[in-house]
């Protein structure tokens, strides 16, 4: 059964949109984000949704497009994340990385050890990093700081889907 959004506070694109969005324009370098176009669907309405999509054009004038669903038909998960620029193309979840070069493709992806569960091993190594950071006193990964621009987003997202028109930002 799913959450009334009242009590949920948000659906598919607080749950995943958030983490996702933070890794591309982590990878990114942190780009400024010009614009944001959004749509989201609930299967009932009243319910928090459970599909959405966004188009992020950046001041750079690249674009970023983030498609999250709880519903797919599909014998398992996936997430994916792919990056193309003009000088090559990053793909995560199997990562492969590919850079033009002297005029051709060139497949630059490092060679890594056959990872496990990639969810559960991130979930895993921030939970070891939060606890060690509360035992030696530290200052863990993730400050406010960080975390309110993509926060500021998220409600852009959300904003741009009840309005059914681009956000501008800044």
């Amino acid at each position: 059964m799913a959450t009334p959004a009242r009590e949920a506070g948000g659906g598919v694109v607080l749950d995943l949109g958030f983490q996702m969005l933070d890794q591309a324009l982590w990878i990114m370098g942190g780009p400024k984000v010009e614009s944001v176009t959004a749509s989201v669907h609930r299967r009932t309405k009243g319910e928090v949704e459970d599909s959405a999509t966004a188009f992020l054009r950046l001041e750079s004038g690249a674009t970023l497009s983030l498609e999250l669903t709880w519903g797919l038909l599909m014998e398992r998960d996936f997430a994916y994340l792919n990056l193309f620029g003009t000088g090559g193309a990053a793909l995560l979840n199997p990562l492969r990385i590919h850079k033009g070069m002297h005029g051709t493709l060139v497949n630059v992806t490092p060679t890594l050890p056959t990872p496990g569960n990639q969810f559960k091993q991130s979930v895993e190594a921030q939970i070891a990093h939060f606890a060690e950071s509360l035992r030696k006193g530290g200052r863990p990964m993730g400050s406010a700081e960080e975390i309110l621009p993509v926060m500021e987003l998220m409600d852009a997202i959300y904003r741009s889907a009840e309005q059914g028109k681009e956000v501008r930002l800044g």
